[in-house]
């Protein structure tokens, strides 16, 4: 997220170990970011202030925080999302199977209100379309890492 700081203004990074919330409500620091998930429930409550969210279109969980290319920040884009994988081993048979499962369960009215309240999308879609979309992130993330000279520890 350094990028984004630095398109936002002069600021020092600061890896917050433990509650990174309850220093910003502290005031020992004074912008974080943080997933809709975990920060929504204080953003409501106003303990907290949305300022901008890093995904390419607003959260229907905090529709009123706009999005960095709203808030005049374009370009910038990160976001997490989960998937489901399994072993490269398995029979497409039981792969088209399950993702047909999971599709279904995912579009449930009150699986997908779930969903959204916690402060997520739901995205059921087919392997191939989940597949295509993980090599455009690994492309995507793989310059950053590359041109940053990032490593893991």
């Amino acid at each position: 997220m350094r990028p984004v700081h630095s398109k936002l203004c002069a600021s020092n990074w600061v890896a917050v170990l433990g509650p990174g919330q309850a220093a910003l409500i502290g005031n020992e620091v004074q912008l974080m970011c943080d997933s809709v998930g975990f920060s929504q429930a204080m953003v409501q409550a106003g303990r907290l202030r949305g300022l901008a969210l890093t995904a390419p279109k607003r959260s229907p969980a905090v529709p009123e925080v706009p999005t960095l290319a709203e808030a005049g920040v374009p370009g910038v884009e990160a976001y997490i999302w989960l998937g489901l994988l399994g072993p490269p081993g398995m029979p497409a048979e039981v792969a088209v199977k399950l993702n047909g499962e999971v599709v279904r369960i995912m579009n449930l009215p009150e699986v997908r209100d779930r969903v959204v309240k916690g402060g997520s999308e739901v995205i059921a879609n087919t392997a191939e379309e989940f597949a295509r979309e993980m090599r455009a992130e690994m492309q995507v993330w793989g310059k950053v890492i590359r041109e940053k000279g990032i490593r893991s520890e």
